[in-house]
């Protein structure tokens, strides 16, 4: 009995210590594979970081460099940024002058203007005293007669100093036609109204300059040209040398008369 005691304690202890070496090397193994891995993923990180994947502003990867034989991945970030605008506003005193415009061609020097229909009619002009600059500007032709207003521009650049009126293309629009009038040409903010009061800084409606539109004549063939006046002139003109030589041959007779009695 004491020997198989003996030989079961013998064969415990072997088993015991066949068992502990075992789950040590086991341990030593998952110890290891960790390792492995946390070196691994520590080789990611700093080849990811080290290059980065260059990215465009709304998250698309563009390719970079990397390093042979290393391990890479893959990190996608936006880089879009949230844009935070102000709105800047101008200050303006509230005696400042309303802006205006001043015409340079023509100029105040060269008298009232008269323009044929069926032409191309320039203006030149600048702008003055504007502290808040309008986006754009309506330009109109006004006959006070007819109360009509002729559309030449709708939302035009203020960075323009020059406005063109095509006569010709305007009459076959469609749009009541140029009449033989006088016109006022209007210039005003497109955002406002004609009817609008002054206001400091900001560019006032133009309506200073006038003009007259007329329709222009041909040239008349010499064979076709007729002059109602003209036979009436030839007459009159007639009649009146008539009268003058009767008057002198009438003087010169009473004269030679008087002169033959105070002689006799």
């Amino acid at each position: 009995m004491r020997n198989n005691r003996l030989l079961w304690t013998l064969v415990f202890l072997i088993t015991f210590v066949g068992l502990t070496a075992s789950a040590q090397e086991v341990d030593g193994l998952i110890r290891r594979a960790d390792k492995t891995s946390i070196e691994s993923i520590r080789v990611r990180s700093t080849t990811a970081t080290d290059n980065p994947t260059p990215t465009t502003g709304d998250g698309t990867i563009t390719p970079g460099p990397t390093e042979t034989g290393a391990s890479t991945s893959i990190r996608i970030r936006s880089t879009s940024e949230s844009i935070r605008t102000r709105a800047t506003t101008t200050k303006v005193a509230a005696n400042s002058p309303p802006g205006g415009i001043n015409m340079v061609t023509p100029a105040v020097t060269d008298g009232f203007q008269l323009y044929p229909i069926g032409t191309q009619i320039t203006w030149s002009y600048n702008y003055t005293s504007v502290l808040i600059s309008p986006t754009a500007i309506n330009v109109e032709a006004f006959c006070s007669r007819t109360q009509q207003y002729y559309t030449i521009a709708q939302n035009y650049s203020v960075a323009q100093r020059t406005v063109v009126w095509d006569t010709e293309a305007y009459q076959l629009t469609g749009r009541p036609l140029i009449a033989q009038e006088t016109y006022t040409l209007y210039m005003y903010d497109s955002a406002t109204q004609k009817t609008d009061m002054p206001q400091a800084g900001k560019l006032n409606i133009f309506r200073n300059f006038q003009f007259a539109m007329y329709t222009p004549r041909g040239n008349i063939p010499l064979n076709e040209f007729n002059c109602p006046t003209c036979s009436d002139a030839t007459a009159l003109l007639q009649s009146h040398s008539v009268r003058v030589l009767l008057g002198t041959s009438f003087l010169v007779a009473v004269g030679f008369a008087w002169f033959i009695h105070g002689v006799m």
